[in-house]
């Protein structure tokens, strides 16, 4: 049994990490803006 969920967690592993290789995204709403923010765009704060 043991032996089985391992093989799943890699095959999971290599989806994953092919999909953002390829530049698929689960998050796409969730992440970024697309827009890098920059020190100007925030408030000053001391």
């Amino acid at each position: 049994m043991l032996k089985i969920t391992r093989i799943a967690g890699v095959i999971a592993l290599l989806l994953f990490s092919n999909a953002q290789y390829q530049g698929w995204s689960l998050f796409t709403s969730d992440g970024s803006s697309g827009s890098p923010r920059t020190p100007s765009s925030r408030g000053y704060h001391k």
